[in-house]
């Protein structure tokens, strides 16, 4: 039983459900976020890391996720990630939203997707008067995503306020299946689930390196 990540995930194989992950600058989200697409990649199947140009903290990781398992991870930049989504029509102003073909992670065998971090994919569209206008990545994407993506787990890395809050507010808060913050306390970096909608006990933490020591030795 992979108990270090069981504490932030308690129903590992539960398909289709969402995690969003936030924490202020040098939380270690992206660490996180990688160990458990090796975990999900060795486990489930196929994983995906979907990193934006924007956030350094997820370099590290996309070159991480090219030596998993062989051809069983994926890392995928922004471009390509934008290609997904318009190919799917994933942006709110598309005409399916609730089309019978699915989407790309879907169709391809993907089990596990992190997406590092949702704020950072945006859009430039021209309106009816001419004028370009950037539409940013949210949650009605979010929904549209999961939603052409039945039975893929989907783990969002999301941008904090200065204040300390996810950003995009509480909708994307209240439609995910799992709350995970990623903190320091005395130096450690420390993963605790704030919310769940698949049993556990809220307020459960872990410790980062345990995370990760016990990917790093496949203890599963």
């Amino acid at each position: 039983m992979p108990e270090p990540i069981s504490a932030i995930i308690p129903r590992l194989d539960m398909r289709g459900m969402s995690i969003i992950m936030y924490g202020i600058p040098g939380a270690r989200k992206s660490t996180v976020a990688a160990a458990l697409c090796e975990y999900y990649a060795n486990v489930l199947g196929k994983s995906a890391y979907v990193f934006g140009e924007e956030d350094s903290e997820s370099y590290p990781a996309s070159e991480r996720i090219n030596q998993i398992n062989g051809k069983k991870a994926l890392a995928i930049d922004e471009e390509d990630f934008l290609k997904i989504l318009d190919a799917d029509n994933i942006w709110r102003f598309g005409h399916d939203y609730a089309p019978n073909k699915r989407g790309y992670f879907a169709q391809n065998g993907f089990s596990f997707v992190v997406v590092d971090s949702i704020n950072s994919f945006s859009k430039t569209i021209t309106d009816a008067n001419g004028k370009e206008k950037t539409i940013q990545f949210t949650n009605k994407e979010l929904k549209n995503l999961r939603h052409k993506n039945p039975n893929v787990i989907f783990l969002f890395v999301v941008q904090v306020t200065k204040d300390g809050k996810a950003r995009g507010g509480n909708d994307i808060k209240h439609d995910c299946t799992l709350e995970i913050v990623c903190s320091r306390s005395a130096g450690e970096g420390v993963a605790t689930m704030e919310k769940t909608r698949v049993g556990g006990q809220s307020g459960s933490s872990v410790a980062i390196q345990e995370i990760l020591n016990f990917v790093k030795n496949k203890r599963y």
